[in-house]
Formats: structure tokens, C-alpha cells, sequence
């Protein structure tokens, strides 16, 4: 064997490696170790590193393929922390990754900061070009997703509300004495939620969910958190289903539903603790269109012996103007909502333009409309943020208490993250609206009668 193997120490570890440095560790029998002193030598750094990352033994394949991965990933990153600054994207599925990877960014930027981290440790061992472009995509990464950042907590500084970092990533589970599938009408059910330990010999006030989804899809559990959430503050929560919209059931048909679930209300508050001269309208997107409708036609209404008008109503991002929401469809139109219109309505505006009237909420303001709180996102291009403007003064005109919340950063749906930044916002804002004209602490000692037509002032 051609080597001098010189004496380390009594451990032939140290051999080994310094032999792989020479010429590979399976041609350590062709070089000539040198005397070098122990202290230079490190098993460790040469066995772990130089073997495995060496080009003629395969580790620079293990390296590329490495280095590859870690720009596949910075780019993925960097997609998704720019999918919510781009246009509106032409498909459905497109649009909810766009919705999610909005409401979810600071979860990536935690995720770009440590694969940062990661490349950078990386490169103080291996030189090599991908890692330096997958550094440069990690910081374009960490910018897009910090941008939102600024603006979400201008607005919640505008709306003196503070915001939980623990809660955006652990999260909340509220909890409530739930009573499922309580039938309100023939076919039509609702889910109750009640205040933990809830007194039934109580009065609370109580709110009305109407669910969304185009009036021709969805269900009374899709926002069940919330509804847990506003039972654990001290509401009773009675979520509906309604006839969803087709050739057999359009308009008026889901408003009636709803003010046949009033009725039921009305007639079965004592049952469940609630105080029926205190009701509150909620709905997100179709489903506030339909609270405001109600809200204000029974409002319109008032005088007639048998209908009771509702103490407030809540509309997250929907359509108030129903022919002005078809003649400007957002493009691309990834939910067809124009489809979804004439199936609930019948026919175009041209066809149907008594229903398009009627139906509009925005047409149905006078000075005795509920106060109303209206929640909508400035990037929504599925309802524009117009509709829930224009409602606003529209109200204010006639004197009606109204307030919008504008959310910056917010999408169509954004509510669906109930832990999420904007949802965080929204909910403090709400139990506020709430608190000033629904408040919990005005509950009466004693129950009202059912069908009782008196108004709590």
C-alpha cells in the first residue's frame, strides 16, 4: 500500500478521515497522509460534509437535488404570497386558494422566515447560485406577505381593535348548548345555540342566521363557530336552512321562510329563554340579502297586528342593488353570478324587473329601517364593496343608525378563518354594534308571552 500513515493519536478515525480527504474514502490506499496535528482534524466536519457532498462518490447529486428543492419551495412561497395581490383569477378553485392564501398569510411569512433561516445556515456550508436565488426569492416572499400586515393593523387601529397574535395561531373553540335540527316549518330545520348554562326561566336576546351560497346552495351549519361564539357572549343563536332558489322555489319564497322562522321565533321564545321583543337579523353574502330584506319589510310593516320588526340587522359583504349587481358582474365571473340571479329572481332584470325591485334591499330604505351594521371587504369582486356603500347613504339619508366596516384585505367569504386577522376585527366591531342596540344586559326578569306584540324601547 502507497500511503504513510502518520500516528494521530491512538484512534484510526482520525485516519479515516483525513485519508477522505486525499483522494475519496474508497481510495484512501492511494494517497500519502501527512502529519498533521490533531487538532486539526475534525472526523466529524470531513465524514459529514466533504464525503457527502463530494462530486465523485454522488453526494453533488444529493446537493443539486437539495438546492433544486429549495427553490421549487421558495418559488411556491413566492406565489402564494403573491396570489393575493394580483387580479381577480378566472376559476373558482383559483379564487379560493387566492382567499385562502389571503387570509392565511402571516402563517406564510412565518414559513418564509424559517425556510430563510434554513438557506441561510445552508450556505455557509455549500456554495451554490440556487441557493443564493432561493435566498432572493425567500425576501420577495417575506415582503408580499408582510405588506398586508401594515394595512390590517391600520385598520384595526381606526377601529380601536386589538389584536391577538396568540389567538391568530392557536386559535378559539367556543362552546354551547346546541339543539340540532329543530324543525320550524315542514321540511325546514334550525340549529339553536345557547349560552353555556343557560337559564331557559331567562330572557336573552336572540339573533336569526341566514346562511349564504348564492341562495341556491349552502346550510344552517357553515359558520357554526361563530354561532357558538355569539352564544358564549350571551345570544341565542337560531341558524336556518330555507328553500334554496330554483324553477320551484324563486323569490319571495326564501323571504318567506325567514319570516315563517320569525314567527316560530315569536311563538317558541319562552321555550328556549329568549326574549322575542329583542331580535336581531344576521346573514352573510345571499343570506344578507335576505336579513336586510326582511329587516326592512317588516320595519315597512310594522303596523300590521302580526308583524313584529326586528331590533337590528348585520349583512356581511351582499348584495343590496340586485340590478346594478347584474348589469356589473365581476370579470371573471367565477361564481356565475349572473345564473345565480335569474334562478333566484326569474329572468333577467329585462323579464323579472319587478322581482330584481323588490328584492333589493337598497330600494326598501325609510326612516324606520333597523339600525344596521354592514361588513364588507375591499377586495371583494365577487359583491362589490358599492352595494354596502350605497346602502349606507342611503340610510343615513333617512336618519337610519348605520355603520360600515371596510376591511382592506378582506375577500368574499374572508369570515371563514374565524381566527384570521379580519375576522378578529369584524367580531369585535360586531359585538359592539350588538352591545349598543341588542345588549345582553337588558335582559328582562321575566318572560314575555308568546306572540307578545309589545317592543322593548
Amino acid at each position: 500500500m502507497n500511503a504513510r500513515v502518520a500516528h494521530y493519536g491512538n484512534s484510526i478515525y482520525d485516519c479515516v478521515a483525513h485519508a477522505s480527504v486525499c483522494k475519496g474514502f474508497l481510495h484512501w490506499s492511494d494517497c500519502e497522509l501527512q502529519t498533521v496535528p490533531r487538532r486539526f482534524v475534525n472526523p466529524r466536519r470531513w465524514i459529514g460534509t466533504t464525503y457527502i457532498l463530494d462530486g465523485e462518490h454522488g453526494g453533488s447529486m444529493l446537493t443539486k437535488f437539495a438546492t433544486t428543492l429549495c427553490v421549487l419551495t421558495s418559488s411556491l412561497l413566492l406565489w402564494l404570497s403573491v396570489l393575493p395581490w394580483l387580479p381577480p383569477l378566472p376559476t373558482y378553485d383559483l379564487w379560493r386558494l387566492r382567499l385562502a392564501s389571503a387570509e392565511l398569510s402571516t402563517w406564510g411569512l412565518v414559513v418564509a422566515c424559517f425556510c430563510f433561516l434554513l438557506v441561510l445556515v445552508a450556505m455557509r456550508r455549500v456554495k451554490s447560485k440556487l441557493l443564493v436565488v432561493s435566498l432572493g426569492l425567500l425576501s420577495f416572499s417575506i415582503g408580499f406577505e408582510a405588506l398586508p400586515l401594515f394595512e390590517i393593523w391600520s385598520a384595526a387601529k381606526a377601529a380601536n381593535v386589538e389584536l391577538s397574535l396568540p389567538r391568530y395561531f392557536i386559535g378559539e373553540n367556543p362552546t354551547a348548548e346546541e339543539v340540532t335540527d329543530v324543525e320550524y316549518t315542514k321540511d325546514l330545520r334550525l340549529d339553536v345555540y345557547l349560552p353555556p348554562g343557560h337559564n331557559r326561566q331567562s330572557a336573552i336576546p336572540a339573533i336569526l342566521m341566514i346562511h349564504g351560497g348564492g341562495w341556491n346552495h349552502g346550510n344552517k351549519s357553515d359558520y357554526a363557530k361563530c354561532n357558538r361564539w355569539l352564544a358564549r357572549n350571551g345570544y341565542a343563536v337560531f341558524d336556518i336552512d330555507y328553500r334554496l332558489a330554483g324553477p320551484k322555489a324563486q323569490f319571495p319564497t326564501q323571504e318567506d321562510d325567514v319570516a315563517t322562522a320569525l314567527h316560530w321565533l315569536d311563538e317558541h321564545a319562552s321555550e328556549y329563554g329568549v326574549d322575542n321583543r329583542r331580535i336581531a337579523l344576521m346573514g352573510r353574502s345571499a343570506g344578507a340579502q335576505l336579513a336586510l330584506l326582511t329587516a326592512y319589510d317588516r320595519a315597512a310593516n310594522s303596523s300590521a297586528p302580526d308583524v313584529k320588526p326586528v331590533k337590528a340587522v348585520i349583512g356581511l359583504y351582499g348584495p343590496t342593488d340586485l340590478i346594478w349587481g347584474y348589469n356589473n358582474i365581476a370579470d371573471p365571473d367565477v361564481l356565475n353570478c349572473r345564473f345565480l340571479l335569474e334562478n333566484y329572481l326569474g329572468g333577467n332584470p329585462t323579464a323579472a324587473k319587478k322581482n330584481y325591485e323588490t328584492a333589493s334591499p337598497l330600494l326598501k330604505v325609510t326612516p324606520r329601517c333597523a339600525p344596521t351594521l354592514l361588513i364588507h371587504g375591499r377586495r371583494d369582486h365577487i359583491v362589490g364593496l358599492h352595494h354596502s356603500v350605497a346602502l349606507r347613504e342611503a340610510l343615513d339619508q333617512c336618519g337610519v343608525p348605520a355603520e360600515v366596516l371596510e376591511l382592506p384585505t378582506a375577500d368574499h367569504a374572508f369570515d371563514f378563518n374565524f381566527d384570521g386577522w379580519n375576522s378578529q376585527i369584524e367580531q369585535e366591531v360586531l359585538m359592539r354594534f350588538l352591545h349598543k342596540h341588542l345588549p345582553v344586559t337588558a335582559t328582562a326578569t321575566s318572560l314575555p308571552s308568546a306572540g307578545s306584540s309589545a317592543r322593548a324601547e
